[in-house]
């Protein structure tokens, strides 16, 4: 193709007056031809790219689309779902305590089938046992947040990764 002639189809091209026939021949030229006028560069990338974005959703779609639905169905579990019911069961306890240790709750001790005995004589060794106790707890608790702090960064990553996925798709 010419410079005259090529001129005149690119012009149509950007006009959008030109056929279906000659863009893919302006696709084959731009293609085939590394040395081409500066002036041209600007629509061969435009056509290289457009012709990338138009070659379909790719062979493995299907198989990413697959893929997504499997592992939606994995995380899908039927029956009671254990985190929704967490709340339900904190109330429950949290009511039941209330009622059976409330001072001014009408069960007294006697009617209770809870017995409460004191296992320690001296109170000082009793605070001991519990601060231990607490310190425990306060330390599994410290453990879990950090395990909870990666598990952010992992996912804070992989938002980023299916942003960017989504980006060049």
């Amino acid at each position: 193709m010419e410079y005259k002639e090529l001129k005149i189809v690119v012009d149509r091209f950007w006009k959008g007056e030109c056929s279906e026939l000659e863009e893919n021949q302006l696709r084959e030229y731009f293609r085939w031809n590394d040395t081409i006028p500066e002036e041209f560069h600007p629509i061969k990338k435009y056509l290289s790219l457009a012709s990338e974005e138009s070659s379909g959703l790719g062979l493995d779609f299907d198989l990413k689309v697959l893929k997504a639905v499997e592992d939606k169905d994995r995380n899908t579990t039927k029956g009671i779902n254990i985190k929704r019911m967490i709340p339900f069961a904190a109330a429950a306890a949290v009511a039941i305590g209330v009622f059976f240790f409330n001072p001014n709750s009408p069960v007294t001790p006697e009617d209770s089938i809870v017995l409460i005995e004191d296992t320690f004589e001296d109170p000082e060794i009793a605070f001991l046992e519990v601060k231990k106790a607490l310190m425990m707890v306060s330390n599994k608790i410290n453990k879990g947040k950090e395990y909870s702090h990666e598990i952010g960064k992992f996912s804070l990553a992989k938002d980023q990764i299916q942003y960017q996925d989504k980006k060049t798709d």
